[in-house]
């Protein structure tokens, strides 16, 4: 099942909604994390959308901490800018 681009990225703005609901104490530096703060993120997510694929039947599960690696990756580069093709 394919999901248009457009579905695609609301869900992640409003994953990225979600993060930036979260209290200070969820982040370091007054809400501003360095690119390896996020990498170190990125990869946590992911070994959660691993364990989550080969543990759930399906994509689902898996899919939830993916929606969130895309919205970390999207404010890395909010915070330190997004390199044109």
């Amino acid at each position: 099942m394919q999901q248009p681009r457009h579905e695609v990225f609301a869900a992640i703005e409003g994953e990225r909604a979600y993060q930036d609901g979260l209290g200070i104490d969820r982040t370091f530096s007054e809400g501003r994390h360095e690119v390896a703060g996020h990498l170190v993120m990125m990869d946590t997510y992911l070994k959660k959308a691993v364990w989550a694929w080969t543990s759930n039947p399906g994509n689902h599960q898996a899919l939830h901490e993916i929606r969130k690696i895309a919205a970390i990756a999207v404010r890395c580069m909010e915070q330190h800018g997004a390199p044109q093709r």
